[in-house]
Formats: C-alpha cells, structure tokens, sequence
C-alpha cells in the first residue's frame, strides 16, 4: 500500500500499516486467553502466591467458561449449545449480557476493557452459534452439537493464530521454521506454565 507516495508494504506484498493496529488487539485477545490473574492489588505481593488461572492452551476459555453446567448465565436456557448475546442500546443483538448496572456477565472482564476486546469476543460467540446452526442444518446428533460447534471454533481460533497471527508479528521464516522444527529453546516440563512477567503485564 502506499501513503503520501511512500510504500508502506512488507517485502511480502502486505499492507503492514492498515493490519498492524488489528494485530496488536488480537494479541491482547490471545493474552487474555492463557493468562489470568486472580490476586488482589496490594503494594508487595507474595510473588510465590500468584497464580496464573488459565491453562496454557489457545481454548478460548474466557468464551466458555465451565460449559453450560457450571455457568449457565453464559448460555441460552431455551437452547444451551448456544452462547448469549446481549442487546446493545439499538437493541440489536452486538453486545455482552449486562447486569442492571452496566457490567457485562462474562468470564473475563479484561474482555470488556474497551470496544474492540469486547466486539472480538462478541464476534466469537456469534460464531458459535452460527456453528451450531450450520452443524444442525448438516443433521448433526443434538448430543454432540455444543461439543463439535466449540471444537470447530477453537480449531478456527487456533488456525488464524497459527496461519496468520504468527507470520504477522513473527515472520514467515520463523513461523515455518517452528512448524518444521517446533520450539528451539522452549522445552516445557510435565506442569508448563506462562511466566510471571508476560502473565501480569
């Protein structure tokens, strides 16, 4: 692409300056998925008793919660294999259920911290449901339709971070080199965990 006659493009052909601001939200997405911390502000901290609540893998966690069973106000009572969306102040269906007094009812509430968080997660959920949808169209066994339909989202969450995420911020080279090789340096032991430093920053 070009602005004021200079060329911002990649080497690859892409138009670095028109995602760059996209990716930096997904990230914080993608953070938001692996990383929480539960522990109360004080002014020093026992860094042995922090805890990261998330389990290290791309789930979508934040979305799901414990399922249907274990948080049921993130689903629909009339039709639990889907997620609830709430009204926004058109009254169209783009936005998170809130309680009386604004908050929205959600898993993370680091997801409502600013519009683009919020609609990425509005976005996902809308998904799902359209999975459900699709899966149901296709004949689908209702006993397995909230399963596969949040298979199918996580697979297509993990796809952009692997397919498109990654090359972005890390570059093809490196990106094939770790889907070739996998991690250099990273070897996890039995329990891996997120690192203080980038689960708290």
């Amino acid at each position: 692409g070009t602005s004021c006659g200079t060329d911002i493009s990649s080497e690859n052909g892409k138009d670095d300056a028109s995602g760059a601001a996209g990716w930096t939200f997904l990230g914080q997405f993608i953070a938001h998925d692996v990383t929480a911390d539960r522990s109360d502000l004080v002014d020093r901290a026992d860094i042995g008793a922090l805890e990261n609540v998330r389990r290290q893998k791309l789930n979508l966690e934040f979305l799901y919660g414990t399922g249907s069973t274990g948080e049921p106000y993130l689903y629909d009572v009339d039709d639990p294999a889907k997620l609830l969306i709430g009204l926004n102040d058109a009254g169209q269906a783009e936005d998170f259920q809130r309680n009386s007094q604004g908050i929205a009812i959600i898993v993370d509430p680091r997801n409502d911290s600013h519009l683009l968080m919020a609609q990425m997660q509005v976005l996902f959920s809308k998904f799902h449901n359209r999975i459900v949808d699709w899966l149901r169209e296709r004949g689908a066994a209702e006993q397995n339709i909230f399963t596969d339909a949040q298979r199918l989202v996580r697979w297509h969450y993990q796809w952009i971070i692997l397919r498109e995420f990654l090359p972005e911020v890390i570059g093809d080279a490196l990106t094939d080199a770790l889907l070739v090789g996998g991690s250099r340096y990273y070897r996890p032991a039995a329990d891996p965990f997120i690192p203080l430093e980038f689960a708290d920053a």
